[in-house]
Order: structure tokens, then sequence, then C-alpha cells
């Protein structure tokens, strides 16, 4: 694929690359999302859209680690309160 990278963006551990097709290749634009290997492609034709779904990919992988982020201290959070029962449960009894 000839093709001149445009622009990129990383989030977290996945890169999401814009680049321009070469006229002699069809044209348009390829977007791509990456994590070591190829997640997500999407091709357009126009800038505009191209520009769009570039700004989609980057919010939508933001979102999904900002998701993460929060149900993983979600989960830290909750085995904190069940060791604080266990060991209130432990004082009180004399175990």
């Amino acid at each position: 694929m000839a093709s001149t990278l445009t622009d990129t963006q990383t989030v977290g551990p996945i890169t999401i690359s814009m680049y321009e097709r070469w006229q002699n290749c069809g044209g348009g634009y390829d977007i791509v999302a990456r994590n070591g290997h190829e997640i997500e492609r999407i091709h357009t034709r126009s800038l505009p859209i191209a520009n769009e779904a570039f700004a989609m990919l980057v919010g939508k992988y933001s979102d999904q680690r900002t998701a993460a982020s929060e149900t993983m201290y979600a989960f830290a959070e909750q085995r904190q309160a069940s060791r604080d029962a266990a060991d209130l449960y432990a004082w009180a009894t004399g175990r």
C-alpha cells in the first residue's frame, strides 16, 4: 500500500494512525487502530469523513480505557472492603 502518514495518536497501548493513499493506488484515506496487530481499519474517500473517523476511533479507545480503569478501581475497592470486613470479624471474635 503506497500511502503517507498524516496523523497519529496513542491511547494506552493502542496507536491510531491516519494515512493518505496515493492517487495512483486508488486515493482516499485509511484510519488504522493497532496494538501490535491491526485491530480496526476504516477506509474513506474524503478528508472530512477521515478526520471524523479518526476522532471517533480515538474517542472509542479512550472511553474503553477509562471504563477499564474504573472497573479495576471498583474491583480493588471491593477487595479492600472484603479484607477490612475479615479483619474486623477476626478482631471481634478473637480468631
